[in-house]
């Protein structure tokens, strides 16, 4: 399930946000040597800026699924980028939606969480897969072992 759910093909929207990559990559210099090490620095900051913005509320859904609505709406404040917050929505939701479709045989499992999203209260990204972490039994250190 886990190379699914990691697979680039899975449809989880096709919206997406880059966070400025093509702005980034657009406004290189020409000088290929060093284009490669500013690609290289901006994506090693971009996922630093990943662990510290996004991954403490995939960690705290996966803990604690019951507390994902105001996760939700926790990590919807820190997102100031309003091209970014209807990424993080639009693909939250189509995650959620294709675990419900897909993957999860009791639908009694999330079921408040998968209820509120479909309603229109959170669904972002990052908590959606730690809720869909979480109840699938993929562990936290499982990612580390791939």
């Amino acid at each position: 399930m886990l190379l699914l759910l990691s697979d680039s093909a899975l449809p989880i929207g096709s919206f997406a946000f880059s966070s400025g990559l093509e702005s980034f990559v657009h406004h290189l210099p020409t000088s290929a040597a060093s284009s490669q090490d500013i690609l290289f620095h901006f994506l090693r900051e971009s996922l630093r800026s990943l662990a510290y913005t996004t991954l403490p509320f995939v960690k705290a859904a996966h803990s604690k699924p019951h507390d994902a609505v105001s996760l939700d709406d926790h990590f919807d404040a820190t997102v100031t980028c309003p091209v970014a917050r209807r990424a993080s929505l639009a693909q939250g939701k189509a995650l959620v939606t294709v675990w419900e479709k897909a993957f999860l045989e009791d639908k009694k499992i999330g079921d408040s969480y998968r209820t509120d999203v479909k309603s229109g209260l959170g669904g972002h990204f990052g908590v959606a897969w730690g809720v869909v972490c979480g109840h699938s039994g993929i562990s936290k250190g499982m990612f580390l072992e791939i």
